[in-house]
Parts: structure tokens; C-alpha cells; sequence
């Protein structure tokens, strides 16, 4: 058991390999985390061609296959913000452009056992995206993840904390919450929260009210409908 001498100070070898063991994990998960910022990046990059495919079956597959892919790099990167947008995007736009089409389909169609399974997935969706949706927005400020449960005061405190750059996050988690409503009217307990998602919705056309073509207005009408 030799001691070595290293600046002055004298280090058993033990020592020196339980450090070096240690500096090569940290090293290893940063580069995973840089690794993962980066595809991050590429994926939001990206993500603006599922806007224009005009292919719905391939537009299907493709977004279908990111959504686990999202998931699995969240948790390795679990406060990437960027991502946390991107995830709870991508589940809102999947729920309402795929999942509920295909349940109006299965209810035309009278194959309600197929209308059942596809509004117990969008609901799914729709509630993934909300959840990913208030951790980001958490980031701003703390009382979001508890908005579900917390009072109108509390919310409208939070939402004027938002700025600009919160935008996004903001749009797809009151959306994703507005789609959860939506397919849950015959609950009273989820009606309740129509005045949050309305007051965020206000919020967003305070910042910009042509974000995503106007989506807010666009709740609004359906709203006030």
C-alpha cells in the first residue's frame, strides 16, 4: 500500500481511483446531457415539417415515434426546458390532429369500443402534455404544477409573472388542458377549471395573439360558442 505525493498532500492509491472513477461519471453524464441539448435543438428544428406534411399516415407514424423519444430524453434531461415544450407540443398536437379523429371515425363508424379506447388515449395525451407543460412553466414560477388544485388568485398571480419567452409553454399547456375538458364535459370537477384555462388563454393574447394562427382566438370562439 504506497502512498503517493501529489502537491504537497500525501494520497493513498484507493483514494486517487475513487476520484478519477468519479470524475469520469460526471464527465460521462454531462456529455450525455450535452448530448441530449443537442438533439433537443435538432428535434425543435425539425419538428416544423410535421406542420407541412401533407401525408397524414406518415405524419402520424413520425410524431408517434418522437413521443416516446421525448419521454425517454426527459429522463436524462429531465429540466430541459426546450424539451419540456417540445414534448407537451408534440402529445396536444397528436391528441387532437390523430387521436381524436380517430374516435370521431370509430363513433361513426358505431364501433364504440374503438371510440372509448381512443378518448381514454387522448385523454392520456392530453394530460402527459398539461404535466409537461406546468414543469416548464414552473420554471418562471413555483405555484404551476400546483394551479390544478390551487385557486384563480394563485393562477392569475402566476400568469403575470410570464413573459415572452414563456409563450409557448403557456399556449400548449391552457390547450392541452382545454382538449382534457373537453373530453371529460360530463365531469363537473373538470368543468370547474374552464375559468383557468380561459384565464390563461387571456394571458397568451396579451403577449402575442397570433401565436400558433391565432390559437387563443380560435379557443374563444369555441368557448364563447
Amino acid at each position: 500500500d504506497t502512498n503517493i505525493l501529489i502537491s504537497g498532500i500525501i494520497w493513498r492509491p484507493v483514494v486517487i481511483a475513487s476520484f478519477l472513477t468519479l470524475s469520469i461519471l460526471i464527465t460521462g453524464c454531462s456529455m450525455t446531457k450535452l448530448t441530449v441539448n443537442q438533439t433537443v435543438k435538432v428535434f425543435a428544428a425539425a419538428s416544423q415539417t410535421f406542420d407541412k406534411e401533407a401525408d397524414l399516415g406518415l405524419a402520424d407514424a413520425g410524431i408517434m415515434a418522437n413521443l416516446k423519444t421525448f419521454e425517454g430524453l426527459l429522463e436524462i434531461a429531465p429540466d430541459n426546458e426546450e424539451l419540456l415544450t417540445l414534448t407537451a407540443r408534440s402529445f396536444a398536437l397528436y391528441a387532437f390532429g390523430f387521436v381524436e379523429d380517430k374516435m370521431e371515425a370509430a363513433e361513426a363508424a358505431g364501433d364504440f369500443q374503438m371510440q372509448a379506447e381512443m378518448r381514454a388515449r387522448a385523454i392520456d395525451f392530453y394530460g402527459r402534455s398539461k404535466r409537461y407543460g406546468l414543469k416548464r412553466l414552473s420554471k418562471a414560477d413555483k405555484a404551476f404544477p400546483q394551479v390544478s388544485d390551487g385557486d384563480i388568485e394563485t393562477l392569475e398571480r402566476a400568469l403575470k409573472k410570464l413573459k415572452q419567452k414563456h409563450l409557448p409553454a403557456l399556449f400548449w399547456t391552457a390547450y392541452a388542458w382545454g382538449g382534457l375538458i373537453n373530453l371529460q364535459q360530463d365531469d363537473p370537477m373538470h368543468l370547474v377549471d374552464l375559468a383557468k384555462v380561459e384565464l390563461m388563454m387571456r394571458r397568451i393574447i396579451e403577449l402575442d395573439e397570433t401565436f400558433f394562427f391565432g390559437g387563443a382566438h380560435l379557443f374563444y370562439g369555441v368557448y364563447y360558442g
